[in-house]
């Protein structure tokens, strides 16, 4: 379990060296803001995986022939989230233990996701190792923990989560595939074929391109219900108030 040192720090030179940086390049990015500030400890200033993951978007970026104000601009105008859609997260090939020591978490926290479902086997999604997405949800939830997030809150939403992805995931496919849709919608047929057919033709072409809008849609969902679960939260909190 994470405890105070839950999250990996490491100092500007082990940085520079995980992201494949000079240091005097890691340094300007801090500097002109492309980077966030890191966290003083003592007298000096530590970093993790959230510094390496924008320090290798930047990289990938000025591959993709983006300059410093572009993606400085970026930045500023919050579309990070938009570029991990379309550039997808780390790829680096983490095993388990390398997950766990990146992330700087015990693999105890990890055994804990596997069992409640949000850690899956790789090979679900075709792959042999994990990658960022597993070191940025692995590093979100041992935060969670450090802010004080009862372990007890986790084991019941986390599997509240998965199970209702799986469940979208199989009304999803039963639709796309022209079988019968969600009973819960009274069996509706799926969609025909030749619509499925030519839907799958057009996205293999700009894949990036949908799956970015389709995200955007999940996502305007899904803080929609957060919002409505905090609204309705601080109006329990507030009726419960002494007067």
């Amino acid at each position: 379990m994470a405890g105070g040192e839950g999250t990996t720090r490491w100092g500007i030179d082990e940085l520079a060296r995980r992201a494949g940086l000079p240091v005097g390049t890691v340094r300007l990015y801090l500097r002109d803001g492309l980077v966030p500030a890191g966290r003083r400890v003592g007298r000096s200033m530590t970093y993790g995986v959230l510094h390496l993951n924008r320090l290798i978007r930047i990289r990938q970026l000025k591959a993709a022939n983006f300059t410093l104000t572009a993606i400085k601009r970026m930045i500023d105008d919050g579309q990070f989230v938009m570029l991990d859609r379309v550039f997808g997260t780390d790829p680096r090939p983490r095993s388990r233990l390398e997950l766990a020591e990146e992330v700087g978490v015990e693999p105890g926290l990890l055994g804990m996701l596997e069992d409640l479902g949000l850690l899956a086997d790789p090979a679900d999604r075709g792959a042999v190792h994990y990658d960022g997405g597993e070191a940025s949800v692995v590093q979100a939830v041992a935060q969670l923990l450090e802010m004080g997030t009862p372990p007890e809150v986790l084991s019941v939403v986390l599997p509240l989560y998965v199970a209702h992805m799986q469940g979208l995931e199989r009304d999803l496919v039963a639709a796309l595939s022209g079988r019968r849709g969600p009973e819960r919608d009274g069996g509706d047929q799926g969609l025909p074929a030749e619509v499925v057919a030519e839907y799958a033709r057009r996205t293999s072409r700009h894949h990036e391109a949908f799956l970015y809008r389709w995200d955007v849609v999940v996502d305007y969902l899904h803080h929609r219900m957060i919002q409505r679960l905090v609204h309705r939260a601080s109006t329990v909190v507030g009726d419960a108030a002494p007067r």
